[in-house]
């Protein structure tokens, strides 16, 4: 619900707005949630040590984080999907599955070729 269902939304359109305008190109994905001071990598198999640095000139660089591969609206979908499904879930007065993390998600565009 709320939050949650907003972010499914975005995702899915931007799913669609990356493939569906005849796009080849692959993108790259990272996904992880941050609770508390701690950042898990939702996209990575087992337990991954990640850390967010900022660089000189005020980027905020993720260490340590998978990046995958998604050359069609379907994987890029799977993608999400797969992330959602690992988040930190916990019951609330109003929400039994209310997520208890912040889910980031960066995409990354290749630049085009020649």
């Amino acid at each position: 619900t709320g939050k949650t269902h907003t972010a499914f939304g975005i995702q899915d359109r931007l799913a669609e707005t990356l493939f569906d305008a005849g796009s080849s190109r692959p993108v790259v994905v990272t996904i992880f949630e941050m609770r508390g001071e701690k950042c898990r990598d939702l996209l990575a198999e087992g337990s991954v040590r990640m850390r967010l640095l900022q660089d000189g000139d005020g980027n905020v660089q993720i260490v340590g984080a998978h990046r995958a591969t998604a050359a069609t609206k379907g994987e890029l979908s799977a993608l999400f999907a797969r992330a959602h499904t690992l988040r930190t879930v916990a019951s609330t007065e109003r929400n039994t599955q209310s997520s208890r993390s912040h889910c980031i998600c960066r995409v990354y565009l290749p630049p085009p070729s020649d």
